[in-house]
């Protein structure tokens, strides 16, 4: 695949295949500091698979709360949950799909909601330790927000560690 094409197709790899690059390149027969330009061009690989990993979060924290019956406002976490899994379709390369570690993004949502909960006063659910979701499940044109909520109800049902 070209640099352009993976530029258009896969910015996160186009990111990294740019940085090692840039290592390679004999420091001495150019005037560009190699080394600063890979951190940098790695860094901007970086920050889209931290938005990533933001809107994922944000989506789980809030599929959780809503099936647990949390008291709070559960329209507004609806309006939240289709607007982040809007965003997360559009930055969401192949390779940020393929490394993602939905397992720990999961056990950091379930904490998260955890303590959004009982600062509600409602009970935090019981959940395993594995997600019920694959990435693919929380972008846009996934599964609906209800079938994702049955998702946890049955993950609810096997009790677990957290």
């Amino acid at each position: 695949m070209s640099a352009d094409d993976l530029y258009e197709t896969d910015f996160v790899a186009w990111t990294e295949r740019q940085a090692a690059a840039l290592r390679a390149l004999p420091p001495e027969s150019n005037a560009l500091d190699p080394t600063y330009l890979a951190e940098e061009i790695e860094d901007l690989g970086r920050a889209e698979r931290r938005a990533c990993e933001s809107y994922v979060l944000h989506i789980l924290e809030h599929l959780i709360k809503l099936a647990s019956g949390a008291s709070e406002p559960a329209q507004g976490w609806r309006v939240e949950i289709d607007a982040s899994r809007r965003r997360l379709a559009k930055r969401a390369t192949p390779s940020i799909r393929a490394r993602f570690d939905m397992d720990a993004a999961w056990v950091e949502a379930v904490a998260a909601a955890s303590v959004a909960l009982s600062a509600y006063g409602d009970r935090p659910p019981r959940l395993s330790t594995t997600a019920p979701f694959a990435f693919g499940d929380l972008v846009a044109d996934g599964p609906s927000i209800e079938e994702l909520i049955g998702r946890i109800d049955a993950a609810m049902l096997k009790g677990g560690a957290l």
